[in-house]
C-alpha cells in the first residue's frame, strides 16, 4: 500500500490519513503533490495544482473519505509547436483521504489561491466513552 502521509509515527492522523482508497491508484499518469497538517483546531490539506482550473476541480467528504477530483487540460493552440519534450502530465486526477469521524463537517472550507488548493478540516469534539446503565 502506498504511503501518503507519515510524518508523526502512530499518532491519531496517521492513522486517518495514512490510507489510500481505491480510486487513489497509484498507476495514474498524475497525482498532485499533497500536505497534510495539524493546527490548533483543524485539519488542512493542501494540493498543489498548477495550470488547473478553480471550475476544474471538486471537493467532496463522503463516508469519511475526502475526495479531491479535477482535470489538467493540455495547452491546444492552432499555431504549429515542435514539441522536444512533454514532461508535464494532463487528464484527470484524483487523490482520496481518509479523515477522522470527528470532523465539522457543515464548517469545512476549501479555498484556491496561486495553483494551491487548501482544504481546512475543523476538529470536532472527540466522542467520550460512556457507560451505560443496564437496567431490569
Amino acid at each position: 500500500m502506498l504511503q501518503l502521509w507519515r510524518p508523526f509515527g502512530s499518532s491519531m492522523l496517521d492513522r486517518f490519513f495514512d490510507r489510500s482508497t481505491a480510486s487513489d491508484n497509484s498507476t495514474r499518469d498524475w497525482r498532485p503533490a499533497a500536505d497534510i497538517y495539524e493546527e490548533e483546531g483543524a485539519y488542512l490539506v493542501k494540493v498543489e495544482l498548477p495550470g488547473v482550473e478553480k471550475d476544474d476541480v471538486k471537493v467532496s467528504l463522503e463516508h469519511e473519505v475526502l475526495t479531491i477530483l479535477g482535470e489538467r487540460k493540455f495547452e491546444k493552440k492552432e499555431e504549429k509547436r515542435n514539441y522536444h519534450r512533454v514532461e508535464r502530465a494532463y487528464g484527470s486526477f484524483s487523490r482520496s483521504f481518509h479523515v477522522p469521524e470527528t470532523i465539522e463537517v457543515d464548517k469545512i472550507e476549501a479555498k484556491f489561491d496561486n495553483g494551491v488548493l487548501e482544504v481546512r478540516l475543523p476538529k470536532g469534539e472527540k466522542v467520550q466513552p460512556r457507560l451505560i446503565e443496564v437496567r431490569n
